[in-house]
C-alpha cells in the first residue's frame, strides 16, 4: 500500500507501477529467457542472463526515463489539470491521456489507478522491446551471431507484457467490483 502525502496532489504512477513491475520482474525474466532458450535454441543459462539483464536495465532505467518523459508531454499538452468530469467517458479519458500522472479524482482512484497502469503498459511495452533488444543482441550474439534480435523481442515482449496485461486486468476487474484497490 502506498501512501500519499497530499490528496490533492495526483498520484504520480512512478511511484504505483515501479514497484509492481519490481514485484513481477521475476515472472517476466523467467517468461522471456523460456521463450528465447527455445526461439533462438540457446542454453537456458545464457537465455536466463541475457533476460536479467536486459529486464533490469529497462525496468530500473528505462521506465523512470520513459514516466518523465510522458509527464514532460503531459504538462507540455495541457494534461496537468483538469475539470470534475461528472461523465464517465470524460473521466476515461482523463486516466488515459493523463496515465504517468493520474489527478486527483479521489473518488475515483480505486480504478484509474489500475486503468493508468494499464495505459503505461503500451508504451513501455515499445520501449522495452527496442531497449532490450539491443541488450540481448549484445550479449548473446557470439552464440546465435544470425539471429533476428528485433524480431525475436517482440515475441518475447508480446508474452511477457501478455503476462502484464492480464495481470492488469485482474486487479482492474476487482477494483471494479468491490470499489477498492491494492494498489495504493
Amino acid at each position: 500500500m502506498i501512501l500519499l502525502p497530499l490528496a490533492n496532489a495526483g498520484v504520480p504512477m512512478l511511484f504505483v507501477q515501479a514497484p509492481a513491475l519490481i514485484i513481477t520482474l521475476p515472472i517476466v525474466i523467467l517468461i522471456e529467457a523460456l521463450i528465447c532458450a527455445n526461439y533462438l535454441q540457446i542454453p537456458k543459462k545464457n537465455a536466463f542472463g541475457a533476460a536479467t539483464i536486459a529486464n533490469l536495465i529497462s525496468t530500473v532505467i528505462g521506465f523512470p526515463v520513459l514516466w518523465f518523459a510522458l509527464v514532460l508531454i503531459q504538462m507540455l499538452t495541457g494534461g496537468g489539470g483538469a475539470p470534475r468530469f461528472k461523465d464517465p467517458w470524460l473521466s476515461i479519458y482523463a486516466v488515459t491521456v493523463q496515465a504517468a500522472w493520474v489527478l486527483p479524482f479521489e473518488e475515483k482512484l480505486y480504478w484509474m489507478v489500475p486503468s493508468a497502469m494499464l495505459i503505461l503498459l503500451v508504451p513501455t511495452f515499445f520501449i522495452s522491446v527496442f531497449v532490450e533488444q539491443f541488450f540481448y543482441r549484445r550479449i548473446l550474439r557470439s552464440i546465435v551471431p544470425d539471429a533476428d534480435f528485433i524480431k525475436a523481442s517482440w515475441k518475447f515482449h508480446l508474452a511477457s507484457y501478455g503476462f502484464l496485461f492480464a495481470l492488469g486486468l485482474i486487479l482492474l476487474a476487482h477494483a471494479l467490483i468491490t470499489h477498492k484497490s491494492y494498489l495504493f
